[in-house]
């Protein structure tokens, strides 16, 4: 659209009292055009304001005349920008909505003075808000609550937002109304919705958001609403439902597989025993049982116990499953300084020393000593008198007669664990030589 304004003029002269037409002037320019102008509004979105001037036909005739613009507001001039003389940049722009603004051009061609104006009010035409869901498709059932957020909503062009208008519709075409029969209606004038429980079904919840820039923009949520049911969660543990383990093992019970569809579900262990309710370690401490779908299990006292892993849901159904771990005393390791076999001579001190031994359970040892030489099932000094053998991890002699000797040590740990080693010890008549290799020059 333009507005257009045409500039012409007449010479007329006086001779001898007789007026006449002597000549005709032309205005350098026969139009002035602002774009976006409709009769005394000018509707734009964005800065700057444009005008221009057509040139008329034969203007290059008047190389004298000369053009001046004139940008004015109502009612003061000071805050006007002009990027050029032809550009207007009012700033800010998002403030100069419905205010008055005139363009004055002068032009002298041949020493003569034309002046023309133009008014308009502006007209600022921002853009619609925009509006975000923070969802666009929700799907509950008639048991859960319905949120539907659009707090994240914005206005493009810089304004306030001023009003959130919600309506609903249901796929009955009916008004939309709560689990208990009270109507939805008035909805609320905010950002976000809440209800706590809606009939099955399909909702629309249109909104519509208005600026302070008097623009608006509407956008709908659906909702569908499914019969509440009953879902049992799925328990798994990893593994036979029956285990064996020692005293001194270190073992996970693995139920992450469990699962519960739609929702998260809560774990919990428990444990019971063939002593009773408590699940003691075996230095009698009772176990850490987690609400986690993994249980670490360590040093458990020997026993029969049944793991129980509960699944529930949190709207109440729940399910659980077991396993049974049946311990038994950790053997103990038994290690004995310079080997199990062993070579002295008449008179000799023979040591035999197994306090390196371990209890895998971390359980107190216990040593025994057995000696047989030969066929005897007994063990004398050169005295004759009988070997008196500890009842601790050490054994020393220093009077054996010549002769093959076992030296059986038995090991029991304070859980019940037993392990069984035999040292040999071979005597010679007289002292046993020192044998010492030297290395031969290259």
């Amino acid at each position: 659209p333009l507005q257009i304004i045409k500039f012409t003029s007449e010479v007329y002269t006086r001779t001898q009292g007789i007026i006449t037409k002597s000549a005709q002037i032309t205005v350098p320019f026969s139009l002035i055009e602002v774009a976006g102008l409709v009769g005394a509004k000018l509707v734009i979105s964005s800065p700057p304001i444009t005008a221009r001037l057509i040139p008329s036909v034969g203007s290059q005739a008047c190389p004298d005349s000369s053009v001046d613009w004139l940008w004015g507001s109502n009612p003061s001039f000071s805050a006007l920008t002009t990027l050029n003389n032809q550009t207007l940049n009012p700033t800010p722009f998002s403030e100069t909505r419905g205010k008055s603004f005139f363009l004055t051009v002068t032009a002298t061609p041949k020493g003569k003075t034309f002046k023309r104006s133009v008014s308009f009010q502006l007209d600022v035409l921002g853009n619609a808000p925009v509006i975000v869901f923070s969802s666009s498709s929700i799907f509950v059932d008639n048991k859960s609550p319905v949120y539907i957020d659009a707090s994240a909503s914005y206005s493009s062009d810089g304004s306030s937002l001023v009003s959130f208008t919600w309506a609903c519709l249901s796929d009955s075409g009916k008004p939309c109304v709560g689990l208990d029969g009270v109507s939805l209606l008035p909805l609320p004038k905010d950002s976000k919705l809440s209800y706590s429980r809606l009939f099955e079904g399909n909702y629309t919840f249109t909104l519509v958001l208005a600026s302070q820039s008097g623009l608006s923009s509407s956008s709908s949520v659906k909702v569908s609403v499914s019969k509440f049911q009953v879902i049992t969660p799925q328990v798994f543990i990893e593994g036979n439902s029956e285990i064996s383990k020692k005293t001194g093992d270190f073992f996970v019970l693995d139920g992450s597989k469990s699962f519960l569809n739609g929702s998260t579900p809560k774990f919990q262990w428990s444990c019971s025993s063939n002593y009773g309710s408590n699940c003691v370690d075996v230095q009698g401490n009772p176990l850490k049982l987690t609400s986690e779908p993994i249980l670490s299990v360590e040093l458990l006292s020997v026993g029969n116990y049944t793991f129980t892993l509960t699944v529930s849901s949190p709207l109440g159904p729940s399910n659980s499953t077991s396993k049974r771990v049946n311990v038994t005393p950790s053997s103990p390791q038994i290690y004995v300084e310079g080997g199990f076999e062993i070579v002295k001579g008449t008179g000799e001190k023979i040591e035999i020393d197994a306090s390196k031994s371990l209890s895998p359970d971390k359980s107190s040892l216990f040593f025994s000593w057995v000696c047989r030489v030969g066929a005897n099932l007994s063990c004398v000094d050169a005295s004759g008198a009988a070997l008196s053998l500890p009842t601790n991890s050490k054994l020393q002699f220093s009077r054996l007669v010549p002769g093959n000797y076992t030296f059986y040590l038995i090991v029991k740990t304070a859980l019940g664990g037993v392990q069984q080693a035999n040292v040999k010890v071979n005597v010679l008549e007289g002292k046993v030589p020192d044998i010492t290799i030297l290395s031969l020059p290259v």
